[in-house]
């Protein structure tokens, strides 16, 4: 503590009357006048860290019992066989998909017909010599010209058989092969055969048309593959988007079935949680850590202490079971220093605690009305003020109570809970970092089970260390969160009940009233957690 708290006045002293041994004050705190905080120990603080926990817990088990379930084989296999059944039952889809044949009608964005290969280029092919020839003039359509055309005396010399374009000698070694029709034998104009004369063919000499232009030869164009047309977009909503080649380059593929959104339903829930609740919690420990500790209650300290544990629980969950707890790496670090935070100023606490040998009962005793938990905190973590209470007789107390040693780490609850947390935190940790250096992603692809395997049979050590680990974990956590709710609520009763409380102008207890703008914004921002799930609850 050090010269923290200079400039503060702390009255440890616990006075009793003279004449007949009755309790008078905790310091300067008279029957009637302990100072509420209803920041820390509000109604609503309280419920916006424990009901949301709770549901975190209910959570996390579906999806521990989801990871497990579709990590043993016979289950896989029956759930497999049922696709009804299966979509009722959230599955993280850790399988991945199988390959798709471009040929085969599954995939919308792949041709169903192998598109026409070009043709290879031939090595003995002729070019075509292609002249740029002035411009002539085109006669008027005759009276009798419906289309253009005109009778066949006023076409052009060009489509008749005799003055069709062959490539010059020099070109080509065999004789040039007509490529044009006369218009008379033309299948498209078979009426012209019947109406029109065939008139004479003339030769027309193509030096004398205008000055020798540049040669260009042109290699043939092979025809492409027609385009397939685009799949409409209702078919593109109820089937996936990505390519197979896609979905190799990854360890999990897009989730767009009914389970598969609901599973990330849940661990969108499971993540937004404890990202309000561990900011909550820092919260408080940047303020204890401020002028609080100061002038802040042992009562209100053990509420403080009982609030971090439980939101340290739901975030332990998260880091254990949430897969895609790295989706972000920034976002996981911040995660991961707002806890350190947060557990640190627990260890700071307990520390400080045990540095005096001693600590306040943690659960008052319901016969009487008196504990040495209405002392302000900071008395309980100086020695001289320790010998003082130590000082107490024996008859005093049974009024008041008495310290309990703290020689024994492990027997302290609080203690232990802070213990268990900090001990799986740092496994998980080294797991979570073993699968990230190694797969780089969420875990390494699972393949399906074999049809020989039974219920139980195939599955690796990795894999059980790994699902009895998830349920140790979670034992251990709704284990600490159960010991901190029932202890918040106890001692909640307890000063209902023992009349130190100060009432004001609209309750006796104004920690059990939602007021304040600290209880109000705690309580609204668990709606954090609707919206993230409704955001998960969409086709990827």
């Amino acid at each position: 503590m050090g010269h923290a708290c200079l400039g503060y006045e702390n009255n440890c002293t616990v006075y009793f009357d003279a004449k007949n041994a009755s309790l008078v004050s905790f310091g300067n705190v008279t029957r009637g006048h302990f100072r509420p905080d209803a920041d820390v120990a509000g109604i609503g603080t309280v419920l916006a860290l424990v009901l949301p926990t709770g549901i975190g817990l209910l959570v996390s088990l579906i999806i521990g019992f989801a990871l497990i379930l579709d990590r043993v084989p016979g289950i896989y296999r029956f759930l497999q066989r049922r696709p009804t059944l299966r979509d009722w039952v959230p599955s993280p889809n850790q399988i991945p998909r199988p390959s798709v044949d471009p040929s085969s009608d599954t995939h919308p964005l792949l041709s169903t017909t192998p598109p026409t290969s070009p043709p290879a280029p031939s090595q003995h092919y002729d070019p075509i010599a292609l002249h740029d020839l002035p411009e002539t003039p085109q006669p008027s359509p005759g009276p009798t010209d419906h289309d253009g055309i005109g009778d066949q005396q006023s076409l052009s010399p060009f489509h008749d058989a005799e003055h069709q374009y062959r490539p010059p000698a020099s070109t080509s070694s065999t004789a040039a092969t007509p490529i044009s029709t006369p218009v008379s034998e033309h299948p498209s104009l078979p009426h012209r055969a019947s109406t029109a004369p065939v008139a004479p063919l003339r030769r027309t000499n193509f030096s004398d048309l205008g000055p020798k232009k540049s040669v260009k030869t042109y290699r043939p164009v092979p025809r492409s593959a027609p385009l397939m047309k685009p799949p409409s977009r209702t078919t593109t909503l109820k089937r996936s988007l990505t390519t197979p080649e896609q979905d190799a380059r990854k360890y999990f593929s897009d989730r767009n079935t009914l389970s598969e959104m609901r599973y990330d339903m849940l661990e969108a829930i499971m993540t937004s949680i404890p990202d309000s609740q561990i900011l909550l919690a820092l919260g408080l420990a940047l303020s204890f850590a401020g002028r609080n500790k100061c002038t802040m209650s042992d009562y209100h300290m053990k509420i403080t202490i009982y609030l971090s544990l439980i939101a340290c629980t739901n975030f332990c969950l998260a880091f254990t079971l949430v897969r895609n707890f790295w989706r972000s790496p920034v976002a996981g670090i911040v995660r991961l220093l707002c806890f350190t935070g947060v557990l640190s100023f627990l260890m700071t606490v307990f520390i400080w605690q045990r540095r005096t040998g001693y600590a306040t009962e943690p659960w008052p005793s319901d016969s009487r009305n008196n504990s040495l938990i209405l002392l302000d905190a900071v008395c309980l973590m100086h020695k001289h003020h320790i010998t003082d209470l130590m000082e107490l007789s024996q008859s005093q107390k049974d009024v008041v109570g008495e310290l309990h040693s703290t020689s024994n780490p492990f027997v302290d609850p609080d203690l232990r809970s802070f213990l268990v947390i900090g001990i799986i935190s740092v496994i998980t940790l080294a797991i979570r970092w073993y699968q990230w250096m190694r797969f780089r992603d969420n875990g390494p692809p699972r393949e399906p089970p074999k049809a020989k395997s039974g219920w139980l049979l195939g599955i690796p050590p990795k894999t059980w260390f790994l699902m009895g680990w998830w349920v140790f974990s979670w034992a251990c956590c709704g284990y600490v969160y159960i010991l901190a709710t029932r202890r918040i609520f106890h001692l909640r009763s307890w000063l209902d009940d023992s009349k130190w409380m100060e009432p004001d102008e609209f309750s006796s207890n104004p920690e059990n009233d939602v007021r304040g703008f600290g209880q109000v914004i705690s309580l609204v921002g668990t709606a954090a957690i609707i919206l993230a799930a409704m955001d998960a609850m969409r086709p990827r």
